[in-house]
Parts: C-alpha cells; sequence; structure tokens
C-alpha cells in the first residue's frame, strides 16, 4: 500500500504491477487522493487498511478518514471535513489524530469518542489547542503528539477514554 498525492496505490507483487485507487475512479471511493497516512488494523478475522485523505484537486474530494475491509474495492467514509493524521490500534479500537482532537472507535467509525482538551489535574496543565498530529497506543496507555506538548490516557475498563490526562512539556530555561 502506497498513497501519494493522486490516491492510493497497491501492489501484490512486490511492486511489479499496481492497482490505483482514486475518489475519482471506484463506486464506493476514498474521500480525497491525498493520502496522508496508511496503517493496518488487525483483530479477530478482520484486516482493515485506514487512510487519511485530504482533498487533492478535485472539487468534490473531502478531509477525513476512509478504510477498506476487502482490499480496496470498497472503503467506508467518516470524520468527513476533518483533516486527519495519524492512527493507532488497540484490537477493536482505532483512534485517530487529527486538527480536532483525537477521536476513537470501537464499532468501525459507526460512533466516536473525540477529546479536544486536555487538563492535568495532577501536574496543573492545560492544552486548549485540539491540534493532535501522532498517537500510538502500548498496552492500555494513549499516547499523543500536539504542537503543544506529550499528553498521555489509560483506556481500559477500570479507567474509561479520556477520564484523566497527564501532560508532559518540556521548557528551556531563558538566560539572562
Amino acid at each position: 500500500w502506497c498513497g501519494t498525492a493522486g490516491g492510493i496505490n497497491k501492489s501484490t507483487d512486490g511492486g511489479l504491477s499496481w492497482t490505483k485507487f482514486s475518489h475519482q475512479n471506484q463506486a464506493q471511493p476514498i474521500l480525497g487522493n491525498w493520502v496522508i497516512a496508511i496503517d493496518e488494523q488487525r483483530y479477530a478475522e478482520k484486516q482493515r487498511i485506514w487512510t487519511t485523505n485530504w482533498k487533492a484537486q478535485d472539487e468534490a474530494e473531502q478531509f477525513g478518514v476512509s478504510y477498506t475491509e476487502d482490499g480496496g474495492r470498497t472503503w467506508n467514509n467518516m470524520l468527513h471535513g476533518v483533516r486527519a493524521y495519524d492512527f493507532a490500534f488497540k484490537d477493536s479500537i482505532a483512534y485517530i489524530a487529527t486538527d480536532d482532537g483525537i477521536y476513537r472507535t470501537a464499532d468501525g467509525g459507526l460512533s466516536f469518542i473525540k477529546a479536544s482538551i486536555f487538563a492535568d489535574s495532577a501536574g496543573h496543565h492545560l492544552l486548549s489547542q485540539p491540534n493532535v498530529f501522532c498517537v500510538s497506543v502500548i498496552a492500555d496507555t494513549v499516547i499523543l503528539g500536539t504542537g503543544d506538548g506529550l499528553v498521555t490516557t489509560v483506556d481500559n475498563p477500570t479507567h474509561p477514554f479520556g477520564s484523566s490526562w497527564k501532560v508532559f512539556r518540556a521548557y528551556r530555561e531563558v538566560g539572562t
């Protein structure tokens, strides 16, 4: 799988031949041809390929997120109009880093939990800008990269996603 400014290309023979998927060449296409990130989610018997989609040149294209479960023949589209940057997965749960914050879905995008304000009451830090540029998951810890610091939360049955946040910032002493 390869994302470009002209859509998605897929090779099943080591790059000798390619199939192109774009907003213009399918009945159930991706939202936009400028593909910023592609990631694979595997759990149970499912394999999903997720893509972030941005507008390229066609006015009919949209920002948002798409995924396929059938090798690219059809795409499920969601978060229409949202600029997405990155994905992380924990079993059936997908986390999506966006300009609007972090989105979490456990049902393939039928419903979402969104967090866009990150308050660390213990450390007395508040990140009020919603931009999340990258996301990763280690065990039950979800790690977010923002323009103002690193943010973590725990996501498990005992600690629901976003119920508490920890903000990490680095400061440099100003010389006199």
